[in-house]
């Protein structure tokens, strides 16, 4: 197979990454307000009914806010006047008062807080909180699940759900407060924001609408090389389609039992890197949940500029492999991606996903937090 696929797989000690690095204080500072905020959320929900204050999503305004909260997929009922996957929107202040709207049920979904202001999803639209109050954005398609949504640095937000085609849907919410439309079929992978531009990774066996492009960009890297693989993976730029097909960035020969599940990619200019794990029996994990793979942790990292991918192990700090399973995935990992300080003040926006039962009177909460906003919350 010739060397000029791009392929680069990194053993070396000093190419490693490792996977408890030194944590700064600032991180320790946010690591307690995640915290807090999963206590608050707690007692929230288990505030009684006719205390818990609703603001109608037309009245809804950021004001002196500075935490975003979308609260969804929930079972029950606490203190709500419908159920918590009907999905609510919480703006909370310094002082932890809140105003909360809610606006509908969307499956799947995120909150993203930019300069322009919150945005997320209902039923049938789109929403924008600023300081004025609350916009709604109609939108031609409904019943479909959110994957994620993006802010670019030219302001606008594309919300990325997926396509009845088997595809992706990209939702261009311009400044105008119109939206552009564009549309893949037969792409699936891992999705994610790097500059302006919305990426895919993926595999010509996921994805067979590049299949074609993709080979044909291998065979002129290799100069023809008749030992061509089988499969190959690939990124491309989902934000820019033509018949339907996205464009074809990258490519490399696959290889078997690398899985992620992602919505967010690291992005450093042209090279982009993703929490993977290569599965231990790469056979019997094409036939078990992405939650449930066992392996090891991996970064991939491309470099969209060279064409060139490179495999990291990432290991402890007694150089040994970090091994995940069902109790310690990287599946859609979770984390807080932005934070700013603004003064004396902290602007944050966050994504819980809040379901709970009630059984002798115990609350049971799982609240995971989702990677949220690309931009920085800079009011």
């Amino acid at each position: 197979m010739s060397t000029h696929n791009g392929e680069k797989r990194e053993t070396g000690a000093d190419e490693q990454g490792h996977g408890h690095p030194k944590k700064p204080r600032r991180f320790r500072r946010w690591a307690l307000l995640v915290v807090v905020l999963s206590v608050a959320a707690l007692v929230w929900s288990c505030v009684p009914e006719g205390t818990f204050s609703k603001t109608p999503v037309s009245k809804l305004a950021i004001g002196d806010a500075v935490i975003a909260v979308r609260l969804s997929g929930g079972q029950s009922r606490s203190g709500l006047s419908a159920p918590l996957h009907d999905n609510w929107i919480m703006l909370l202040d310094e002082q932890a008062r809140q105003k909360a709207s809610l606006v509908g049920e969307r499956t799947g979904g995120d909150i993203l807080w930019t300069k322009n202001g919150i945005s997320y999803g209902g039923p049938e639209e789109n929403f924008l909180t600023t300081d004025a109050g609350t916009s709604v954005i109609k939108g031609k398609f409904w019943d479909r699940y959110e994957i994620q949504r993006y802010g670019l640095p030219d302001g606008r937000t594309v919300v990325v759900t997926s396509s009845a085609a088997g595809g992706h849907l990209l939702e261009s919410i311009e400044l105008d407060g119109s939206v552009e439309y564009a549309e893949t079929t037969s792409t699936e992978g891992d999705i994610g924001l790097c500059g302006s531009r919305i990426l895919l990774i993926t595999e010509t066996e996921e994805s067979p609408r590049i299949k074609s492009a993709a080979f044909a960009m291998y065979a002129a890297q290799s100069g023809g090389d008749s030992d061509q693989p089988e499969a190959l993976a690939a990124v491309a730029q989902l934000d820019e389609i033509n018949d339907y097909e996205p464009r074809v960035l990258a490519v490399a020969p696959k290889i078997d039992g690398l899985y992620s599940g992602q919505t967010m990619f690291a992005c450093d200019g042209d090279v982009i890197t993703m929490p993977t794990i290569q599965a231990a029996d790469p056979e019997s994990a094409k036939k078990t949940n992405l939650r449930d793979l066992k392996g090891t942790l991996v970064l991939q990292r491309w470099d969209l500029a060279t064409g060139q991918r490179t495999i990291i192990p990432v290991r402890d700090e007694q150089g040994n492999p970090i091994e995940l399973n069902s109790d310690l995935s990287i599946f859609r990992y979770k984390g807080v991606r932005w934070v700013a300080n603004t003064g004396s003040s902290v602007r944050m926006v966050m994504h819980f996903r809040l379901t709970w039962t009630v059984a002798r009177a115990v609350t049971c909460l799982s609240m995971p937090v989702q990677a949220p906003a690309n931009e920085r919350c800079t009011r």
